[in-house]
């Protein structure tokens, strides 16, 4: 269950960039409270990357955005979904493992959730409802690779 959390964080990251880190923060915040960086306490550290990922929503609406299968905005996706699944991953999980998962779901998130936003636009006519049933998309497979990784909340995780 661990490895599909950080699979669907890189797929959140792929859909859009900030909202893997962001979710991952949020998570890795909940689940060690206790052992959190003294930093991430001073900076809130979700709460920064949920105002990014929020702002990349809204940005993403407007007509002079890249597309996000241009090699540096995929490039960064991969990344961020990397980066995501290994800020959450235990002591005691796979760090490679967790690594691979975050980036295939950033690989697959980028792809399917152009190829979706496509067809949805294509049916609606428009591509601005088709962007928000994306968000909404976002919102949800973040909220569950959250709900994921917090029923594993035995195991410290590595903010």
């Amino acid at each position: 269950m661990r490895l599909f959390s950080t699979f669907l964080l890189g797929v959140t990251a792929g859909l859009r960039s900030m909202s893997g880190p962001a979710a991952a923060a949020k998570a890795a915040r909940r689940v060690e409270a206790s052992g959190v960086a003294p930093f991430l306490d001073k900076v809130n550290l979700p709460a920064i990357l949920a105002m990014l990922a929020l702002g990349e929503m809204l940005a993403d609406k407007l007509p002079f955005m890249p597309d996000r299968k241009a090699p540096p905005a995929f490039a960064w996706r991969v990344v961020a979904g990397a980066l995501s699944a290994a800020a959450v991953t235990s002591r005691e999980d796979s760090l490679a493992l967790s690594v691979i998962a975050g980036a295939a779901g950033a690989v697959t998130g980028t792809l399917g959730g152009s190829a979706l936003r496509a067809r949805l636009a294509e049916m609606f006519h428009h591509d601005f409802p088709a962007a928000l049933v994306e968000d909404a998309l976002v919102v949800t497979l973040a909220a569950l690779a959250a709900k994921g990784l917090e029923a594993h909340e035995g195991s410290p995780v590595s903010a």
